[in-house]
């Protein structure tokens, strides 16, 4: 809840920096820490996660709140 904002400053004016290339070393780390935080098995599907703790994915978040600006 805390790192989220920092995340997504800017991204109601800029829509480009939404490539998955980009952002996979971040989806990495946040699905890290979310299976920590769950206390799933790292070998477990990762889909598990985001409905377990409401957080949505880097580029989800993203293009949500772009889109909800236009």
């Amino acid at each position: 809840a805390r790192v989220d904002p920092h995340l997504m400053v800017g991204c109601e004016i800029f829509l480009g920096d939404v490539d998955m290339r980009l952002l996979e070393p971040l989806q990495k780390v946040q699905h890290a820490f979310l299976q920590r935080l769950v206390g799933l098995n790292p070998k477990a599907a990762r889909a598990f996660c985001f409905p377990e703790t409401g957080v949505l994915p880097p580029a989800y978040g993203r293009i949500i709140l772009a889109v909800r600006y236009l």
